[in-house]
Parts: structure tokens; sequence; C-alpha cells
């Protein structure tokens, strides 16, 4: 059985392409979790499920990062 190793992108390759979970944001923004929840519910940060997950876009990430207002 052979395996491939995964490719590692950039941090600003993630945040230009990629996407995010609750807890990865909640790290880059240097907030808790429960923040990060509480304003993607109130639109703040736009969100997206993906089963039972939710995740945010690299772009969208940036924005709320740097204090931007989701578009």
């Amino acid at each position: 059985m052979t395996t491939r190793a995964l490719p590692h992108f950039s941090l600003e390759e993630q945040l230009a392409y990629g996407r995010f979970n609750m807890k990865e944001i909640a790290a880059l923004a240097r907030i808790s979790e429960r923040k990060v929840r509480d304003d993607a519910q109130t639109g703040k940060l736009q969100t997206f499920l993906h089963g039972r997950q939710r995740f945010a876009t690299g772009p969208n990430v940036r924005r709320y990062v740097q204090g931007g207002a989701a578009p």
C-alpha cells in the first residue's frame, strides 16, 4: 500500500482559496470559538455547512480577521 503526502499550502494560499472551520478561525483571530459562532449567527461572518460542520471561505475569514464586515 502506498500513501501520498498531502500538499502543504501557505496561509496566504489558504486565505485566498481555502476554507476554515470554526476552531481554525478562532485561532487565527485569537478569540474564542464561541465568539466566532456568535458572529456567524449574527451575520458578521459568512459561513456554510458541509455535512454537519460549519466552514467559512478563505476570503471571508480574511475580512473577518481584519475586522471587515461581511459582504
